[in-house]
């Protein structure tokens, strides 16, 4: 060690004055220098070369317009690339170095060309609700009458009969505790003036089932069969010509007792809950148990599927049918059939209509479509038998693969055993969810079921009292239902709009005290006594049972979540219900993992959309948020889309050469043309202006975006 070695910080200073410390960090400081300079110009460069690859790759000319010779023996010149060798190009123009070099670019600006259309589809997507012109229509109409009712002369109807009801209803109020109404006496105008009971109708409403009444716009679709009437669908079934000063004042007056009718509804649930408590013997005769469960389980009425599907919610927070769908997923061979005869429709257009509708027909089947479309290459031309050629080949190369995160989840938590678990990842998959899954699932829970009502009854005695109240209260519910159903009949009806009769005494008649205390008007068959007993014993007290509430991600994860489409996928509703959160998205290098990197909130439950597009006011959006999805968001939403599911199964492809026509032309420009940039990038200026040139000549003016 030397001298100078025991005093560091000396040694340091030293080093930092020796002429050979000084010369490397100069040199180093210029060659950083060197470097950051030639990057800035290689950035300046680049600008340029998007702006070429462009105009190239949106050029369409006719062969050897583009004169290029010139500037192509320039380009060889200035990087001394010496005569032009095909063999030696990765990318082969077949004319020069600088056209091989802009092959290249062509093709790379072609490939993100065809997946920005697609984000900018995407990114444009609006999704927005608005009233239908015909339901403006209404409102003006509606805005109309209301002014000329609040002129002096104008003569107002109904003051027998609506005081008649009124003392009525309140009169049968009053026999029940006084808690019940605030002031029964004020909840109904005092005077039946439009101008007193307008703020009573829900105008969006009125509007829409108006609008259906006076054949302005078709009526939605009824969901379920339930055959009770809303207000609005016995709107709905007047006559277009019935008086609209009536129709409002029946509405309102609908509406307000509707309102009065649920405090009544909640009182008589109570007295009833009370009342069945009672009967605490009844309620707990399990002797029938097996059968009842036996029959309630292969029964195929709807209230008992109803039922099945309840208790298995009240276990597994979710449905049969929702979990199918979950395990389903997407209908893949349906998606890529139809996306193929979309990427192919140019070149079919010669085929004739009957082939076309046989295609469309059949494409819900990979093994039907392809026999059909082996069938119509028999008696077509040649030219058609090649584009069918090419949709098979592009059926058969498409495969999407599975992911099986959430069979495993379902494993994990008891609903399934192995050897489904084993089956549900097998080839055959699909085939067994469609045809044996569902009676395997509730054979299964059926025994679940069982044992769980087993060790209720085996409790001490004393301990099943929050059963028995939880089944008392349901019973009160279910009772309630039937009244309501019943009362529903005297004032729910177009006859009692057309006879200006209200019905509203007739049907408070059912919800008497006296009468509930005695059980009158009620029948509660032995098997609903057993299935209330089975929903207390499984469920939660109906006391904490509350509708599950989720922040949506997205505006389309709301609408995907809200209207009546299947729910699967990584996003769906079925996996936040269950607890789940979000599996991991797509298996990876899928095409729909690509479209989720690229489209933000990207969703395969779009699938639904692409497969069946939506129509204003279609059945899948009534009683959602959604109901009034503007013509212009139904119309937007098909085609984007459309666009997606199009392009989808090219996306591997397009990123593929994407990202290896990037890695080989910057590699290109960083070992070659970089020894002569600046040359370079005047050479590549005259290029972009002999493009422009010919654009001018050949093709009407339009803007594509750059590469980024």
């Amino acid at each position: 060690m030397s001298m100078v070695d025991s005093y560091p910080d000396l040694r340091d200073q030293l080093y930092d004055i020796l002429p050979s410390t000084i010369l490397t960090d100069r040199q180093y400081g210029k060659e950083m220098r060197v470097r950051l300079r030639s990057s800035d110009k290689m950035k300046e460069y680049r600008k340029v070369r998007d702006e070429v690859s462009e105009a190239y790759a949106k050029t369409r000319y006719p062969e050897d317009t583009l004169k290029l010779d010139d500037l192509a023996r320039e380009f060889q010149s200035k990087l001394s690339l010496g005569p032009y060798n095909p063999n030696r190009s990765r990318m082969i123009s077949g004319k020069s170095w600088l056209e091989d070099y802009l092959l290249q670019l062509k093709l790379r600006q072609s490939a993100f060309n065809e997946i920005r259309r697609v984000q900018k589809a995407w990114d444009s997507l609006q999704i927005s609700t608005d009233l239908s012109q015909a339901e403006k229509e209404v409102k003006t109409e509606v805005s109309d009458l209301l002014t000329r009712a609040s002129t002096p002369e104008f003569p107002h109807k109904f003051q027998p009969k609506y005081d008649r009801m009124t003392l009525g209803v309140i009169s049968h109020l009053r026999k029940w505790p006084l808690k019940l109404v605030d002031r029964p006496h004020l909840q109904f105008p005092d005077v039946p003036t439009l101008d007193r009971f307008k703020d009573s109708i829900d105008w969006d409403k009125f509007a829409l089932a108006r609008a259906v009444q006076l054949n302005k716009q078709p009526a939605p679709e009824k969901i379920g069969d339930d055959d009770v009437l809303t207000v609005e669908e016995v709107i709905q079934k007047l006559r277009p010509d019935f008086d609209l000063e009536t129709e409002m004042h029946h509405y309102a007056m609908i509406k307000i007792f509707e309102r009065l009718l649920t405090a009544v509804r909640r009182e008589a649930t109570n007295l009833l809950h009370k009342q069945f408590r009672r009967h605490r013997a009844t309620l707990l005769d399990l002797s029938q148990m097996h059968s009842w469960l036996d029959l309630s389980f292969s029964s195929d009425t709807k209230q008992d599927i109803a039922w099945v599907e309840k208790i298995f919610s009240h276990v597994y927070d979710t449905t049969p049918t929702k979990l199918i769908e979950q395990l389903m997923g997407a209908p893949e061979d349906q998606i890529e059939i139809r996306a193929a005869l979309d990427r192919n429709a140019e070149s079919l257009i010669s085929l004739s209509e009957i082939d076309k509708k046989a295609l469309r027909d059949s494409s819900s089947d990979r093994q039907t479509f392809l026999k059909t479309l082996g069938e119509i290459q028999q008696h077509v031309t040649l030219e058609d038998y090649i584009a069918l050629g090419t949709i098979r080949q592009e059926i058969v190369a498409a495969k999407t693969p599975v992911n099986y995160a959430f069979v495993d989840k379902i494993f994990d938590n008891g609903m399934i055993d192995s050897e489904t678990q084993s089956k549900l990842k097998s080839a055959s998959r699909e085939n067994f969810l469609r045809t044996k899954f569902l009676a395997v699932l509730m054979s299964r829970f059926k025994e679940k079921v069982v044992e769980k009502l087993e060790k209720a009854r085996l409790q001490p005695a004393g301990a099943g009292d929050l059963i028995l109240d939880a089944t008392a209260i349901l019973l009160a519910e279910i009772s309630v239902d039937q009244l309501d159903r019943k009362a529903k009949n005297f004032y729910l009806t177009p006859e009692a709009f057309l006879n200006s009769e209200y019905g509203f005494e007739e049907a408070l008649s059912f919800y008497d005290p006296g009468g509930l205390q005695s059980f009158n008007n009620i029948y509660i068959a032995k098997k609903t006594v057993f299935q209330a007993y089975a929903d207390g014993c499984i469920g939660l007290h109906p006391a904490l049972r509350r509708p599950s509430h989720f922040d949506h991600s997205s505006k389309i994860n709301e609408l995907l979540s809200q209207i009546k489409i299947p729910q699967f996928g990584s996003r769906s509703s079925t996996l936040l219900d269950m607890g789940f959160g979000y599996l991991p998205a797509y298996p990876k290098g899928s095409p729909n993992e690509l479209l989720a990197k690229r489209l933000k909130d990207f969703d395969e439950r779009l699938s639904a959309i692409y497969l069946q597009p939506l129509a204003v006011r279609d059945w899948r959006l009534i009683d959602t948020p959604f109901e009034r999805l503007t013509e212009d968001s139904v119309a937007n939403l098909n085609e984007v889309t459309k666009k997606i599911y199009t392009i989808r199964q090219r996306l591997p492809e397009l990123e593929e050469a994407l990202a290896k026509l990037t890695e080989d032309i910057e590699q290109y420009e960083e070992t070659t043309l970089s020894r002569r940039l600046e040359g370079v990038k005047n050479t590549m200026g005259s290029v972009l202006k002999a493009l422009k040139r010919h654009e001018e000549t050949f093709m009407p003016l339009h803007t594509e975006t750059h590469v980024e």
